[in-house]
């Protein structure tokens, strides 16, 4: 998002622009910068400004709830959205494994 706001050209605009020899350089910036921006830690999971909550999954089902809730309240069908937060409040205390692109990303998600 921060991004969008930022000057320059975006890189799957222009990195084919240069030798490919230089295409690893830029993926270890990129992940040096990923991994500044995930080595930031706040208080809870969830935005900023709050609400807190304790875990991901929390954040994802209170989500869910909060988008067919606003379905609801306009007259559109949230039923298959209801169906995937009680498949999220099913599955939440079931750890498993996140993949990401880069060993970055996985040591973030991990963490």
């Amino acid at each position: 998002m921060i991004q969008t706001h930022l000057d320059g050209i975006l890189a799957p605009e222009h990195l084919g622009t240069y030798p490919r020899t230089a295409w690893p350089a830029f993926s270890r910036q990129m992940g040096a910068i990923a991994r500044s921006v995930h080595d930031v830690r706040g208080p809870h999971f969830g935005p900023v400004s709050g609400p807190g909550y304790g875990t991901w999954s929390e954040v994802v089902i209170a989500s869910l709830e909060e988008i067919a809730a606003d379905l609801d309240s306009v007259g559109l069908d949230a039923a298959d959205i209801r169906k995937a937060a009680a498949v999220a409040a099913h599955g939440r205390a079931v750890p498993r494994p996140v993949f990401g692109w880069s060993r970055q990303t996985r040591e973030f998600a991990r963490s």
